[in-house]
Order: structure tokens, then sequence, then C-alpha cells
């Protein structure tokens, strides 16, 4: 009776009508054949081990959930997939986040048998899908990074969950994307973040199908059997395996876990060779829209291969909307470049066949490549598949031999064609016949990628406002980003984000003039100018009165010196790079004979930047100058060279701070301070050094036998600042 209640659940609803011919997503229920199946003959099932103890910390639980049982078989011939599940809830918080079952399949080329739902309770077997809630949803939630995927995920809350209890439950998945003419490849993980049990992985194949498979973090080594069916059965088993703790900030191509890689592909041609004959689109029949678009570029750029090429190149990224559509073969199959542009939308593998064809109408070669975003970097240590990839961009040759890799996602790019600016993909997969495999991707120059900013502050006496003017000029991917920003945002937007993030230091701050913009997208430079008033800039010090200090700060590069929370770990640590940063603070000083300040050179080097600061001052101009050079230099920090990281983060920290202290002279004659900063009293000018030695002296002489020497260094420290002279200080 349940079975033909969730055959009817599950295969109806409400529907959508089919708005127009071009549909990219079924709007009905995907999988009407849904059913509760008896688990297939070809299964070895293995029953949870219910009587284990679980995992105790000092008695008491230390997970909300406890993996009894993993186990994953797989028939490559059938393409057939069987899981079977057991958690144990451990806890409170494991009823609230552990206990629903979500099974996701892709129904353009997969279909779904549920086998059971099962809940174990103090030694009795109760039947999970009674009273349970069931409902197949299709998620939502990628669209907002413009993403669209086919897959729907059956959701099954069973009711009356509670501490204690095991849920066990076993599905089977059938179907392959087609993309991948039957070829067989597959990843499947060892440990989690949360103890197991017990967990199995079985395959079966037929004898003469070839399988490699690589190892990572792992010593497990499959069992071989044939089979009286003539298959053959490779199985890697594995017990008592503990929770994996992974730590925050790590490099995106960092995996902590346990894993294994198997495929067909043993090399990367073989999957170049895949990938060719998907995106060949040479016998496609021309296209009128495609005709005009070539003729329009030829038209405006005669004779200028570098300048129909970035005409080309920005066509695609900035008229073409980007839309990841991840739906059935369509994950990995890009549609006819003709399609593309009469949407004006669609994702890198159709931006990237549509700029191809484009060119090869301009008579310019190209060629797709895959290129890995996050793991770039181990992609050599990897086994080959193409499940490894996960993004496509242009490989263009000129006539000139230049060569010219050009991501067709990115919009608002400036710089002509030959200088383009590429994130770090390291290396990438040409899908071609050549056989060239893997091939480096060169990186981009951190000098072309860069930020200049230049402020300028003219502070005034104590308890005068300030005037603050900042220039910031961007280069390279900086310009890039900051040019989509400024076509994102109203301009008054922007300026309340400018203001919040200047009244972080500066607190009482008001705009003077809008920002104003510069864009010049040929030379790729975007220019920024601000004008402020600082309310409040001399801040004075509570336990000096009379002395009020201003305090300037290199923001943009003290936003880069990230650092973990102890330098006590094992994981590598990531680091924003490539990044390159030339920050100047000028302070317009009246009275400019009256300040003293030492001239200042650090230099700092961490495993991952590099930070050169500079203080001068001109007394003839009044001008103190504060410079920094910022370069980054690794992407992450190792584990090893932690402790040195953290220790000059610290120090750089300290550095993207100076204060200027000033005397407001009526108050100062008021009292005698009753303190002193040896910090700041350290790099003060010793004007009135002989004065203080003098009458520290005396003081000496007369109060001797009240040891009175702790006062004579707070006089030396208040005479150094005094005299009515301001001094300065970091």
């Amino acid at each position: 009776m349940f079975r033909l209640f969730l055959l009817f659940s599950l295969s109806t609803g409400l529907t959508s009508p089919v708005f127009a011919q071009e549909t990219l997503f079924p709007l009905e229920r995907p999988n009407p054949a849904l059913q509760i199946a008896p688990i297939p003959e070809w299964v070895v099932p293995i029953q949870p081990d219910l009587n284990s103890p679980g995992p105790s910390r000092e008695g008491e639980p230390s997970d909300s959930i406890f993996y009894r049982l993993v186990d994953v078989q797989k028939q490559i011939e059938t393409a057939a997939a069987f899981y079977h599940y057991a958690d144990e809830i451990l806890t409170t918080a494991g009823v609230h986040d552990d206990s629903e079952i979500r099974i996701e399949y892709d129904p353009a080329y997969e279909t779904l048998d549920l086998h059971h739902v099962t809940i174990h309770r103090d030694g009795r077997t109760i039947d999970g899908l009674e009273h349970a809630l069931i409902r197949e949803i299709q998620p939502e939630e990628e669209f907002d990074s413009n993403m669209l995927y086919g897959h729907w995920e059956l959701l099954i809350m069973p009711a009356g969950i509670r501490s204690g209890d095991v849920i066990d439950y076993a599905y089977t998945i059938t179907g392959r994307n087609p993309y991948y003419d039957g070829r067989f490849f597959d990843i499947f993980d060892i440990n989690w973040e949360k103890p197991v049990l017990h967990t199995r992985y079985r395959l079966l194949k037929s004898p003469d199908r070839p399988l490699f498979f690589k190892n990572h973090r792992t010593e497990l080594t499959p069992r071989r059997n044939q089979l009286e069916s003539g298959l053959e059965e490779l199985v890697w088993e594995a017990k008592n395996v503990p929770a994996v703790r992974p730590e925050p900030d790590t490099p995106a191509w960092f995996d902590p876990f346990s894993f294994v890689e198997l495929s067909e592909f043993n090399t990367w041609q073989e999957v170049a060779a895949l990938g060719h004959r998907k995106y060949d689109f040479s016998d496609e029949p021309d296209s009128p829209e495609l005709t005009a678009l070539e003729k329009r570029i030829q038209a405006a750029h005669p004779e200028d291969e570098t300048a129909q090429v970035t005409a080309a190149i920005r066509f695609v990224q900035d008229e073409i909307r980007y839309l990841g559509i991840e739906e059935g073969p369509r994950a990995f199959t890009p549609v006819s470049p003709a399609t593309t542009l009469r949407r004006r939308f669609g994702d890198c593998k159709d931006k990237t066949v549509l700029l191809r064809q484009i060119l090869e109408k301009l008579g310019i070669r190209s060629t797709p490549m895959y290129v890995e975003i996050d793991e770039s970097t181990i992609l050599r240590n990897r086994q080959p598949s193409p499940i490894v990839f996960d993004h496509v961009i242009l490989l263009i040759q000129l006539e000139s031999g230049r060569k010219i890799y050009c991501d067709c996602t990115q919009t608002h790019v400036g710089s002509p064609a030959d200088s383009l600016h590429l994130p770090d993909y390291h290396v990438g997969l040409k899908l071609d016949e050549s056989g060239d495999g893997l091939i480096e991707i060169p990186s981009p120059s951190p000098e072309k990628n860069r930020t200049e900013t230049i402020t300028k502050i003219f502070p005034g006496g104590i308890g005068e406002p300030a005037r603050m003017e900042v220039v910031t000029r961007y280069f390279g991917t900086d310009a890039n980003a900051q040019r989509y920003f400024a076509q994102s945002d109203s301009a008054e937007s922007a300026r309340l984000d400018f203001l919040d993030y200047y009244r972080e230091d500066y607190g009482a701050v008001a705009s003077v003039h809008p920002p104003k913009i510069e864009d010049d997208r040929e030379a790729n430079r975007f220019q920024i100018t601000e004008t402020y008033d600082l309310h409040i800039p001399w801040e004075e010090d509570e336990s000096d009165p009379g002395w009020y200090s201003l305090s300037v700060y290199l923001a943009e590069v003290r936003n880069e010196l990230a650092r973990p929370a102890h330098p006590f770990r094992t994981a590598p640590f990531a680091f924003n790079h490539p990044k390159s940063i030339r920050q100047e603070i000028h302070l317009q000083l009246d009275r400019p004979n009256e300040w003293d300040f030492e001239d200042e050179r650090h230099f700092v080097e961490s495993p991952a930047f590099t930070l050169r600061r500079e203080v001068t001052y001109d007394a003839k101009k009044g001008l103190l100058r504060i410079a920094a050079d910022y370069q980054s230099t690794a992407d992450y920090v190792p584990s090893e060279k932690m402790v040195e990281h953290v220790e000059q983060v610290d120090f750089a920290y300290e550095l993207t701070r100076y204060q200027i202290w000033n005397l407001d002279q009526e108050r100062g004659k008021e009292s005698i301070p009753d303190g002193g900063d040896v910090d700041y009293a350290r790099e003060f000018a010793p004007i009135e050094f002989p004065w203080a030695l003098a009458i520290g002296v005396s003081l000496l002489l007369v109060f001797f036998g009240l040891g009175i020497g702790v006062i004579l260094t707070v006089v030396i420290v208040r005479l150094r600042r005094a005299k009515n002279e301001p001094t300065g200080s970091v």
C-alpha cells in the first residue's frame, strides 16, 4: 500500500507549461518510474554492525553522528551503483542536523531504485518510511551563482528519530552520462570528518576492460576475485577508520582526506581525444548571425589581427551572459555556437566554442583547453580522467606566433588581446590530437596585476578637522575587478562603501566629493579619486594630558596580512597570491621646522610575502612620507614554516600603523605628566637631550635617597616630547 502511495506522490504534483521549444530542463516531475525495489542480484549485501561501541570521549559522544556502515558497489558493464549506509545518531544535535536522507541523481540519464529505510532502536527494527516526509525536490540555491543543475534530490525525513537510533538505508542508481562514450572513472573516499566503523568499495568489471587507479594518502589495495559470472571483482575494505579533522584556511588544492581514483583513461592524451570530438563544430553550417558578426569585426579592424581578436573576445566576454548549465549530458557537452549566439547566454563551454567559431571565420586558429580552477597545482599527480577538470578556456594562436590564453567567462577585461590577464591555472589540457598532454600555462605577472595608492593628509592643528585625498590606481586583473564593481553598484552605494571602509580606521569621516572614476580600458588602468574630511584626526592621550596623537594606516597592505589563529598546525595555510601593492601616505605638516623624524627602512620577509616600508621627512616642505611595497610570493605557507610566518606577519602588521604626536601648548603647561611611553620615546629625536640630562642629574642628587630614578626616566621621556615642539613616532 505504501509503495503505491510513494509512487503516486513522487510522480505527481504541480507542473508548469512549456513556454518555448528550447527548454533546458523538464518542468514536470523528472522520474515517475521511481520505485521501491529489491536489492539487485549482483550485489553482495552486508549487514551493519550494531553491537560494537561507537566513538567516545570521557564517556561522552565525540560527534553528532557515527557511520557504522558505508558500502558502495558498482557494476561497470550495466552502469549500476548500489549504496548502503547505516548512520547512528549520537546526540540531540545529530537529530536536528543528520537525521534526513538526501539522494541525488540526474533524471536525464539516471534512474533511482529505493530499497529500504530502516530504523534500528534498542534492538528493534522499525520501518523508516512509515509516516516519513518524502519529497522530490530540485535544489535552486546554485542559481545565485549563475549555475543551473539538472540533478534532483529525493528527500526522506523519517519520523520520530531520536538520539541512539541507527538510520539504515539503501538504494541503486543506474545510468551513465553519455558524454563519456561508456568510459568509466570514479573517486571513492576512505575517510570522512566523522568516524567510520566499516567501509567497503566493491567494483565489478569485465576482465578485458582496462582499469587504472591511484591512491592518495592511503596504502589500501584491492582484493581481486574472478566470479562465476565471468566478471572480475575488486574490493577495497577498511574498518575502524578514524575521523579527519580538517584545519581551517587551507589552500583550495589541499585535501586532507584519503581517497582512491579509478579510471579507464591511462593518459591525458586519451582524455584530450574525447574532448576534441565533443568540442569540434567544424561541420556546423554557417549561421547568418555569426557571419554578420564576423563581417562587423573585419570592417571595424581591417588587417589588424590583434584588434580583431580583442573585439571578438570582448563580444563573447561582455555580451554573452554567463550561465552554468550542468544538466545531464549538457554538464560537459557544449551547445552549438549558433545556439549560444542566439540565446546570448552560456557557460564556459558554450562561450569558448562560440569564440573559437568567430575566430575561425576570421582565419585565426584556436584550441579549447581543460583547466582546473582550484587544484591546478596538483593535476600532474592525479589519475587521468575528465573528472579532474572543472573549467574550459581557449588557447589562441596569432600569426606572429604569440599565444593568448583567454577565459571567456571573465567580463570587463581591459587591455588588447595580446596583453590579457589570466588567472593562474598553472597547467591545462589542449583538446586536440597533438598528444601534448598537460602543458604549462604562463603565470600572470604580479607587476601587471597591481594596486597603487597615494593618500595625502593635511592634519591642521589640534581640534581642527583634516583633509584627506586618496588616489588609487588599479592595473591588470585588479583593474578588471574594479571596473566590474563600478558597473554593478550605483555611485551612491560605492560612496557609502568607501565611507565605511575609512571609518574603520579614522572614525568620523565625511566625503567632500563623490568618488571620481577614470577608466583607461585599453591600457587597463582604473583610477579612483576620493576626498574626505576627518573630523577628529587628533586623539588625546588620556594618561598624558595635553598630548595628542594622529594615527595613519597602510590599510591596503594590512588587509593582505593573513595568518592562522595559532602557528601550531599540520596543514598548509592559504595565502592570497599573486598580489602587488604600492601604498604611500603623505602627511603635509604645518610649522615644518618644528617637527623632527628619523628616516626609517624596514624589510619583512615571510614564506608568503615581502614588505618594504620607508619613512622620510622633508623639513623644507613639511612632508612626512610613509611608503610601503608589498609583494606576495606564494599562495600558501607550509606548516613547517608557520611560526616564522606568524612572527613576520605580526611585525609587518605593526609597520602598517604610524603615529605622530603633538602637544597642546596651553594644556601642556597645566601639569607635569605622570608617565610616558618608552616605545614612543625610543624613536623621538633628542632635540632637548642636554636639558633633560642636566635636570635629570640634579633631581638624582636631590632625591637619590628616595629612589627617584624612575622619575628621571619619566622626565627624560617627557622633555624629549616637550618644550612646545611637536615630534614624530611610530
